[in-house]
């Protein structure tokens, strides 16, 4: 009996047939199970940015849209001053300012 355990220990100290072992030796790389989590996880912070961020975005684009309505507003302000002064107004800067905040 003490010859089996005597080889049990010394199969295993020398890097014997063990699971463990096999597993180091073996194929690398992650198990089904282990990609399937990530993957989850992934969808899981994805749905939860997206639910976050698409409102941001919405209020955004208004306050953009109002930002550039109030800058043309002021724009056109100033233009209708200088027009009442008799300063001559630049035609290709009044359009390079427009197609700016209009696109």
């Amino acid at each position: 009996m003490t010859v089996f355990f005597h080889y049990v220990i010394f199969k295993k100290n020398r890097g014997g047939n063990t699971k463990k072992n096999n597993k180091k030796k073996g194929k690398k790389g992650f198990t089904l199970v282990e990609l399937l989590a990530v993957i989850v996880i992934l969808a899981i912070v994805v749905g939860i940015s997206i639910t976050t961020i698409l409102p941001v975005m919405k209020n955004s684009r208004k306050k953009a849209l109002q930002v550039a309505a109030d800058s043309l507003a002021l724009w056109i302000d100033q233009q209708y001053e200088l027009y009442l002064s008799g300063v001559a107004i630049n035609e290709d800067i009044n359009e390079e300012f427009i197609n700016a905040c209009f696109g």
